[in-house]
This record gives structure tokens, sequence and C-alpha cells, in this order.
């Protein structure tokens, strides 16, 4: 099937028709929409939608996931935000400092985790 332009905007009305009623849904049940979001996507990836162009692919990937970060980021309130605020500053660079070391030297000496080359 190739898809021309009415059927992209067809295609596209819909799913945002099923992305509106499922945040709706989710609301309704106190669920994260974001998790419906990802059921209306793999529902409709599913032998409905198909192309062979991973350029597209990435780049919606990527359009998808500032909507969802820029989503989170405004939904979010600084009152709940501050009980977690402090543990997390102190323990965020305590996680990520010893696996810096490792992960760079899987990128730059090909060395891997558990033995042999990477």
């Amino acid at each position: 099937m190739i898809i021309g332009s009415e059927n992209f905007v067809l295609i596209g009305a819909l799913l945002l028709f099923v992305a509106v009623l499922a945040g709706k849904v989710a609301y309704r049940f106190g669920a994260p929409a974001l998790l419906l979001f990802l059921g209306v996507g793999m529902l409709f990836g599913w032998k409905f939608i198909s192309y062979n162009s991973v350029e597209m692919t990435q780049f919606i990937g990527m359009i998808a996931l500032c909507i969802i970060l820029f989503s989170g980021g405004m939904d979010t309130k600084y009152s709940e935000i501050r009980p977690i605020l402090v543990p997390g500053v102190v323990m965020g660079p305590r996680g990520g400092s010893p696996k810096a070391p490792r992960g760079g030297g899987v990128v730059v000496g090909g060395w891997a985790p558990g033995g042999g080359a990477g």
C-alpha cells in the first residue's frame, strides 16, 4: 500500500482521535495517559501502518520523544518535585559516577564488561 497525502492525513486524524479517546479513558481510570498512547501506537503499528523507511521511523520517534518529554515537564508541578529534589540531587551522581568510566572504556577502548573485546 502506498501512503499518499490523503491517506497520511486520514491515518493521522484517526490516530489523533484514538489518542484523545485513550487519554480520556486513562484520566477516568487514573492510569498514565502515556501508557495508553504506547498501547495505541503498538496496536496501530501492528500490520496496519507499514513502511520501510528507517529515517522516517527515527524522525517520528524523535518527535514523539520530544512531545512526551515536553508534556511531562509541563504537567509536573514544583510542589511534586520538591520532596524528592534533594535525594535525587544527592543520589544521582552516586549512581552515575561509577558507571561513567566503565561506559567510556567501552566506547574508547572496546572493553566489554564481563571480559573480551567489544
